[in-house]
C-alpha cells in the first residue's frame, strides 16, 4: 500500500510541469531502455539532464523517480515501451532538436549499439514523411523562392500607373 501511495504522490506532484518535461519523461526512458538494457551511465546522464532543464532541484529528482518507474514496467511489459517508444518518435518528429537529448543518452555509456544507430534512421525516415510537401505546395514554394531570390519585387496588377 505505501508503495501505492507512494506512486500516486510522485505521478501527482509531476503531473502539471510543462509540456517539455513532459517530452522529456517520454523520451528518456525510451532512449535508456533503447537496447532493453538500463546501463547507471545512462541513468546519471538522464538524471545530469533533468536538473539542467528542470528547476527547483527537487522536482527533476521527482522526475527522474518517474522515470525510473517507467523503467520498471518496460522491464514488465514490453508492450508499455512499444508504445511510448511511438510516442517518443512522434515527439521528436514534431521537435527534432529532442534527438540531441537521445543522441547524449546514448553515448553516455560509451557503446553506440547498433539498435540505438537504427533510430537515426527512422526519425530521418519519420521527419521526412511528416514534412514532405505534395506537388501543389512544393509548387507554391518553389514560386515563393523564386520571388523571394528576386527581393520580392512583384508589382501589383491591379495598380493603375
Amino acid at each position: 500500500m505505501d508503495s501505492l501511495l507512494s506512486r500516486l504522490f510522485l505521478y501527482w506532484q509531476t503531473r502539471s510541469l510543462g509540456i517539455g518535461v513532459e517530452r522529456l519523461m517520454v523520451i528518456l526512458p525510451v532512449a535508456i531502455y533503447f537496447d532493453h538494457q538500463v546501463h547507471e551511465e545512462e541513468l546519471k546522464k538522464a538524471q545530469k539532464i533533468l536538473r539542467e532543464r528542470i528547476e527547483p532541484q527537487n522536482l527533476a529528482d521527482s522526475v527522474f523517480d518517474r522515470i525510473q518507474l517507467r523503467l520498471e514496467e518496460y522491464q514488465k511489459s514490453y508492450e508499455e515501451y512499444i508504445t511510448d517508444r511511438q510516442k517518443a518518435l512522434e515527439i521528436i518528429t514534431q521537435d527534432i532538436q529532442l534527438y540531441a537529448v537521445i543522441r547524449e543518452i546514448f553515448e553516455s555509456d560509451g557503446v553506440v549499439g547498433e539498435s540505438e544507430e537504427s533510430i537515426e534512421d527512422i526519425i530521418k525516415k519519420k521527419f521526412d514523411e511528416a514534412w514532405e510537401l505534395d506537388d501543389p505546395k512544393k509548387r507554391l514554394l518553389e514560386e515563393q523562392e523564386k520571388h523571394y531570390e528576386r527581393g520580392w519585387k512583384i508589382e501589383n496588377p491591379l495598380k493603375k500607373p
